[in-house]
């Protein structure tokens, strides 16, 4: 059958240097590979701005509103398929918690 794909791309975390490092190698390397699946995304993040320093890094300043970048991408992936020109955008989700909660 020509049956469409679907999987779930699931991302968990701080959003520690997201548009330089992170959404590059996400874009390359889950994005674009996994597009033909019609995958949802879902995205928990913390909505923090700093980080202090920890035993493996020098904490720092975060730009939490980056995440949202990843809408943009993954939107941007699935329009290069096939079914992103007939077919209907995959789900994007995000939930936030802040320090306080967490």
């Amino acid at each position: 059958t020509d049956e469409l794909s679907s999987c779930a791309l699931l991302f968990f975390g701080l959003p520690r240097s997201f548009q330089s490092l992170s959404l590059p190698s996400i874009r390359k390397n889950v994005l674009f590979p996994n597009a033909r699946y019609h995958c949802d995304v879902f995205v928990h993040w913390y909505n923090v701005s700093e980080e202090a320093s920890g035993r493996l890094n020098e904490g720092g300043r975060i730009h939490p509103s980056d995440i949202f970048l990843l809408e943009a991408a993954s939107r941007e992936a699935f329009a290069s398929t096939i079914d992103g020109q007939l077919g209907v955008p995959p789900m994007i989700s995000f939930v936030s918690d802040t320090e306080e909660q967490f």
